[in-house]
């Protein structure tokens, strides 16, 4: 998929993802340079299948908060190497403690479904949402030139792929643990609906 200047847009319900689940969606520079362990040719910015590429988290959720990441990485023409774990994030919470929760006070309850827009170019990438007639958004990452950097995977193409994870033993304060709800996260009793998918030039 052509990310560059395009929001890619759909309808998320998380009021069954609860506190230290993960309800991830992501685009990644596919396909790695070689099938990989798995044999799928699959990579990403955390070396899984043990090999490399460019990683876009434009979710990483649960129904108190959002964030989004990108990750860079070194080389180029699909030959990566060396990238950037951590990347440049946001988060929700830290924007606005108002902005998502399962709660009727914030401008997005996650009790009930919302439409949510990932839009990306050179320079910048957002997180649009709406419910009824609010609205709400925020940057993913906050310096210009490590956007550019990750803009340069969009024209190309990227896949779309997406994930619920979290457990024992999986630490996700790094997520939600500034918005104070507490764990474990029962991850066989959670669920995440995507649905609609549309690509808005």
């Amino acid at each position: 998929t052509n990310l560059l200047g395009s929001h890619f847009a759909y309808h998320l319900d998380l009021s069954n993802v609860g506190c230290k689940c993960n309800a991830a969606g992501y685009f990644i520079d596919m396909p790695g340079p070689a099938a990989g362990d798995g044999g799928d040719w699959y990579c990403d910015a955390n070396f899984v299948n043990n090999q490399w590429c460019p990683e876009y988290d434009t979710l990483e959720s649960n129904k108190y908060t959002i964030a989004g990441t990108l990750h860079t990485c070194d080389g180029g023409d699909g030959q990566w190497y060396s990238c950037d774990r951590g990347g440049c994030q946001n988060n929700a919470f830290k924007v606005d403690p108002n902005m998502i929760c399962p709660e009727s006070r914030c401008t997005i309850n996650t009790q009930k479904e919302f439409l949510i827009s990932h839009n990306q170019n050179y320079g910048y990438a957002n997180i649009w949402m709406q419910q009824d007639d609010r609205e709400a958004n925020f940057m993913i990452c906050a310096d210009g030139g490590y956007a550019d950097r990750m803009a340069e995977s969009y024209e190309s193409g990227m896949v779309f792929g997406a994930s619920l994870w979290g457990g024992d033993g999986i630490n996700m304060d790094w997520l939600d643990g500034m918005t104070g709800c507490s764990g474990p996260c029962n991850l066989a009793s959670s669920s995440v609906s995507f649905r609609d998918f549309e690509i808005w030039s």
